[in-house]
């Protein structure tokens, strides 16, 4: 279904890119104005915050822009003060937007106890489903599967974006060696 965006090179992806986002940033601000009210001080206090900052450089290496630094500097006319700017840019918005679900899912949802955090985990379930029980509203779950949709086709779009232009670049060089 992409494969003709891929083909068609990162500018294209980027263009479609644009509109997949808004539909991941419009489910993020819906599970905001659905959850943002029912976030409880004390959840967030019986956390020990301090094993999380062991969990940082993960956070960060997760958003995986390491593998578009080609297309970026492609895409940026490789002009190395637009890529650092892309990568700073897109590193702190991802980071900002993950810090406020934490907030959101660590705020809203016990830890222990029926439809707590620990439950859904050993149940196999992600934060979204028990979400839906304890602010007893099936739109977010619905919501839920939106974001999980325009996440995925997201980070499935730049991967295909940087193998597009790899493939391309490959054809460039072989098509010079002849």
């Amino acid at each position: 279904l992409f494969g003709p965006f891929v083909y068609a090179g990162a500018k294209i992806v980027g263009k479609l890119n644009y509109f997949l986002m808004a539909g991941l940033g419009i489910s993020f601000v819906a599970f905001l104005l659905i959850g943002g009210e029912e976030v409880k001080a004390a959840h967030l206090f019986e956390r020990d915050w301090g094993l999380s900052l062991l969990a940082l450089p993960i956070a960060f290496t997760a958003f995986a822009y390491q593998g578009i630094v080609p297309t970026l500097v492609h895409y940026m006319g490789r002009e190395a003060g637009k890529v650092r700017r892309c990568i700073w840019i897109g590193t702190t918005l991802a980071l900002i937007t993950y810090i406020i679900w934490q907030w959101l899912i660590l705020g809203i949802l016990p830890y222990e106890g029926k439809g707590g955090l620990k439950e859904a985990l050993e149940l196999g379930q992600n934060a979204v489903y028990p979400l839906k029980h304890h602010l007893d509203t099936p739109a977010v779950y619905l919501i839920g599967r939106f974001f999980a949709f325009f996440a995925l086709i997201t980070a499935f779009t730049c991967t295909l974006c940087f193998f597009g232009e790899m493939l391309l670049y490959q054809k460039k060089r072989s098509e010079e060696r002849r």
